[in-house]
């Protein structure tokens, strides 16, 4: 993820059809252009003809053309481009001609059959990509596009690629002055076979004595200075952690779950997890990726010892009390109003 300290996005890369869908993703990439400043790619890609061009290519970026124009309202600054060819391969290209921090991408892709199951085509550019992407869900309005988010829900273990997806999470909850919700999900409870009722006490009780323990490693990974600019909570849930994911994203109102994604390897796989947020998600998913290559770090270590000093945050200047606005946030203060000086206490919630 090629994304500033800051966590802002210097070029974002939408990829649209001409499908009401396709309206909403671009202008899903409008907003987040327009609140941090940065150059959009607007990518349409066509079936190529002959000789690798796409069919009426004129006519389809005056098509284009003219879909950005309708919803550019702001006059962000884009650059519009026609491809031919695979979607998928043809976004790849693009970000590696033009190198891009963002992707937005719909839920589904392009009317061909490979891309019309839900989460399909965002997890194939998610796979075959090394920067951030926003899935937009199918049932996503225009009208309900926003570029800040204020309830984001984090799926958290003990993957580096999970680190990095709440540093991400925790800027932006951070810079809305939102709410963030950091979930672990105890996969496979109980871990052995209940034969008697009796043994349900038991079991119930350890759950609560790890769920506890991995609540308190949670409440060490962020920095008390970024209490003053969010909520935090903390959730452990037994379940299958995608559906979990989602269910708490839904039920929570949520409008952005943020989870990272494991680092490419020769097996090309995604990852069952992400892959499931991305099919069943009602609302944005942000999936940031971890680190290149396979290490044998276990990044946060929810079961040992973490280090509070692993995240990125809002910190005021050197000298200055905590209060202070941070420097980051200085531009937006007339968007986002003061955050109040009172630092808020972490929600602990261990759930069963």
């Amino acid at each position: 993820m090629r994304w500033r300290h800051a966590l802002t996005p210097v070029r974002i890369v939408s990829a649209v059809d001409f499908s009401p869908h396709g309206s909403v993703v671009l202008a899903q990439a409008l907003a987040l252009a327009e609140w941090h400043d940065a150059k959009l790619d607007v990518l349409h890609v066509s079936p190529a003809r002959s000789g690798g061009r796409p069919n009426g290519a004129a006519d389809l970026h005056a098509q284009l053309e003219a879909l950005v124009a309708r919803l550019n309202t702001a006059r962000i600054p884009t650059s519009s481009f026609v491809r031919a060819g695979n979607p998928v391969s043809a976004i790849v290209e693009h970000v590696a001609m033009r190198p891009a921090d963002l992707i937005v991408a719909g839920q589904m892709g392009p009317r061909r059959a490979i891309y019309r199951s839900p989460g399909r085509f965002a997890a194939a550019v998610a796979r075959r990509t090394g920067c951030a992407v926003i899935t937009v869900p199918r049932r996503a309005s225009v009208e309900h596009v926003q570029a800040q988010f204020r309830r984001i829900v984090c799926g958290v273990d003990d993957s580096l690629a999970a680190e990095r997806a709440l540093q991400a999470a925790l800027h932006l909850a951070q810079e809305s002055g939102g709410q963030l919700t950091m979930l672990h999900v105890v996969e496979g409870f109980p871990h052995e076979p209940v034969y008697a009722a009796s043994s349900v006490p038991r079991l119930l009780e350890d759950f609560d004595r790890r769920a506890l323990t991995i609540v308190r490693r949670l409440e060490r990974l962020v920095p008390r200075a970024a209490l003053h600019w969010c909520d935090v909570n903390y959730r452990v849930l037994p379940g299958v952690p995608h559906r979990t994911i989602t269910a708490v994203a839904a039920a929570e109102g949520a409008d952005l779950i943020v989870v990272g994604r494991p680092p490419r390897h020769w097996l090309g796989g995604l990852g069952s997890t992400v892959a499931g947020i991305l099919a069943h998600s009602t609302c944005p998913v942000l999936t940031v990726p971890g680190p290149s290559g396979l290490r044998a770090d276990t990044g946060m270590r929810l079961g040992t010892d973490a280090g509070n000093d692993r995240l990125h945050t809002l910190r005021p200047q050197q000298g200055s009390a905590v209060t202070t606005k941070p420097r980051g946030a200085e531009w937006r203060a007339g968007r986002t109003g003061e955050h109040s000086a009172a630092v808020t206490q972490p929600t602990l919630q261990v759930v069963r």
